[in-house]
């Protein structure tokens, strides 16, 4: 029995189309059943229809196996913090890895960047004007940090990884940050196979020194 895998393709804006055009191509050359389901967002959908994020579209997506999203101008926060929201994405995975035949400054690398994709400041949750500026809410919660960082370890038990690094600044953001690294510990002690550790970033020097 064949399994036809739905996939929504959402281009976007500028780049967007040409990463996208690219993706189907390698998918095409994979063998598999493959039915791509086009929708609409970002700036130029703006313009068209007056939403960044249509409904239609939405629900294009909600009603597929997987969404290909390839990138939004200015009209990103209504795009992918709403998608964020909507399809409870919370976890950003950002693979680091070497690759041979290829110029680097090290030849090992392999690992994951697992960041919390629904809080901190990237949601935009309480922006606002003064007379003075601007201000914005940096939102970190128990439950979401403890749901991301329970993933990360599960990432590492699933994929043979011995130890989990979470970077931080507690130093200095005393409640939010220092909230993030009480609770990795705490959650790191259900996995005691995992060695894990906190690193105190120093934006001021080119790597982070503990």
């Amino acid at each position: 029995m064949i399994n036809m895998y739905e996939i929504a393709i959402i281009p976007g804006d500028g780049i967007g189309k040409e990463v996208m055009e690219a993706t189907i191509n390698v998918l095409d050359a994979l063998n598999l059943d493959f039915n791509y389901n086009y929708g609409e967002a970002g700036d130029e959908c703006l313009n068209k229809c007056g939403k960044a994020l249509p409904e239609e579209t939405l629900n294009i997506i909600k009603k597929s196996d997987a969404c290909l999203f390839g990138a939004a101008g200015e009209s990103a926060a209504d795009v992918i913090v709403k998608l964020r929201q909507e399809m409870n994405l919370f976890a950003n995975l950002r693979p680091i890895r070497s690759l041979p035949y290829t110029n680097t400054l090290f030849n090992d690398l392999d690992f994951m960047i697992v960041r919390e994709n629904t809080e901190g400041l990237y949601v935009s949750n309480g922006e606002e004007y003064t007379p003075e500026g601007a201000i914005a809410r940096r939102i970190i919660t128990r439950k979401a940090s403890a749901r991301i960082i329970d993933y990360a370890f599960n990432y590492a038990k699933n994929n043979n990884k011995s130890n989990i690094t979470c970077v931080h600044k507690a130093n200095v953001l005393k409640k939010t940050d220092g909230l993030f690294k009480e609770i990795f510990y705490e959650v790191s002690e259900k996995y005691p196979k995992i060695k894990a550790r906190g690193l105190l970033c120093n934006w001021q020097c080119r790597a982070c020194k503990g």
